[in-house]
């Protein structure tokens, strides 16, 4: 999403826990959230999940 230039520069946060992202926003998103799973997905699976959760994957 960097290259089409929709999100700036970005930094990893260790917050000895999970880790954040933070993400400098251009202005040509409207909304940015998380797309969280209510299911325990395997390796395997992630690809099949990524298909049918994410909306479009021509970044």
């Amino acid at each position: 999403m960097q290259k089409p230039g929709y999100i700036g520069e970005f930094e990893y946060v260790d917050d000895h826990r999970f880790g954040k992202f933070v993400v400098e926003l251009n202005g040509r998103l409207n909304k940015c959230g998380v797309i969280n799973s209510r299911f325990d997905v395997g390796v395997k699976e992630i690809e099949g999940w990524i298909s049918q959760l994410l909306p479009s994957r021509q970044f």
